[in-house]
């Protein structure tokens, strides 16, 4: 299991129950091929890294504050859900192209569950 503790104490952030109760059940799913496994993150270390790597260098305006990165694609898309809004469950699919989460259509899954129904039939 992702070590939730260690995340929320090092990002200075509270995880949705939604994300928490997901990674109880599944502890994100991994692949082992190569380029997928990180649709999830599975290791706090990584989770970690990524958020406080990626999320300083979208630009302003971008509602990051609003959101926290779960995973990425190999096709540069970042997964990221709400942080602010513990009732919004959806998944978001931010290409980091765009300029700004807020002004660009992003794609999103309702939940965890219909992202990892979506990605499972990629594996």
């Amino acid at each position: 299991m992702i070590d939730i503790q260690k995340i929320e104490k090092e990002l200075g952030i509270t995880l949705p129950p939604h994300y928490i109760s997901f990674m109880q059940q599944f502890n994100g799913f991994a692949s082992d091929q190569g380029d997928l496994v990180d649709l999830v993150y599975t290791d706090a270390d990584r989770f970690i890294e990524m958020n406080q790597a990626i999320l300083p260098q979208l630009p302003e305006g971008t509602a990051k504050e609003k959101v926290i990165i779960i995973g990425n694609s190999p096709w540069e898309v970042l997964h990221l859900i709400n942080v602010q809004d513990a009732t919004d469950e959806r998944v978001y699919c931010f290409n980091d192209d765009d300029e700004s989460l807020e002004t660009s259509t992003l794609e999103f899954y309702d939940s965890l569950t219909d992202f990892k129904e979506a990605m499972d039939s990629l594996l």
